[in-house]
């Protein structure tokens, strides 16, 4: 799960996310910023808001794309 975690906040990077929206995605999901302290029930639900913000960045990629 952790990977999957790691894969796609590198995806959000390379759309041009920055770290401290990053973070304030994972706070707002799971109340915790740093990977390595968010305790192991959370890490799904965390997983699920990361790429649900993946598919929106996708979806305004490709309407601005047009």
């Amino acid at each position: 799960m952790m990977g999957k975690i790691k894969q796609q906040i590198q995806t959000l990077k390379k759309m041009g996310y920055q770290d401290f929206q990053l973070k304030k995605i994972c706070h707002d999901a799971v109340g915790e910023t740093k990977l390595d302290q968010i305790p192991p029930d959370k890490l799904d639900y965390l997983a699920k808001a990361l790429q649900s913000q993946v598919s929106f960045a996708q979806k305004c990629q490709q309407k601005f794309n047009k």
